[in-house]
């Protein structure tokens, strides 16, 4: 945007202005809402003349039981950022619905997305941790860490156990 000189007299002499040159300023900022994107497919159902039985279309970003009441379901960059926000930044799980609606306009409910995290614990990423345990368990040696503060005024502890491999 440009930004003009609105008078063309000196304010302290009253001679003319001549243009010397342009300066440059910048603002950043945030987007007012991140418009969430929803994505609608239309899942074609058939029915068998024979038996009854019913076949709907499949693929791949679709659950098999994607329909009635849990026909829409979190995309893989919504619970990204959900499981970041908690797991990586700290934010309780009770917050993170609420920040995502002020950010994105999108409603989730923490039941939802601890749902989700406990899904991702019993395939591939927790096979992943549970693996680390295993090899801290197994390991020759153990250096262990722990820490504490205070929650509410409860005293809150971790224990971190870490080998030359895993912690």
């Amino acid at each position: 945007m440009d930004v003009p000189i609105r008078r063309r007299d000196c304010l302290s002499c009253g001679g003319a202005l001549i243009g010397e040159r342009v300066d440059f300023a910048y603002v950043t900022d945030l987007p007012a809402v991140v418009k969430p994107r929803v994505r609608q497919s239309r899942v074609s159902v058939s029915r068998c003349e024979a038996c009854g039985e019913r076949v709907r279309g499949e693929h791949p970003d679709l659950a098999p039981g994607q329909y009635g009441a849990s026909a829409h379901r979190l995309g893989p960059r919504r619970k990204a950022v959900s499981h970041a926000l908690h797991y990586d930044l700290g934010l309780p799980m009770r917050k993170v619905p609420e920040l995502l609606r002020w950010l994105y306009g999108v409603r989730v409910t923490q039941s939802a997305l601890t749902q989700d995290a406990l899904r991702q614990a019993e395939r591939a990423t927790g096979e992943a941790y549970r693996a680390l345990r295993r090899s801290v368990k197994d390991a020759p040696r153990v250096n262990t860490d722990d820490t504490g503060w205070r929650i509410g005024g409860e005293t809150a502890r971790l224990m971190a156990s870490a080998t030359t491999e895993a912690a």
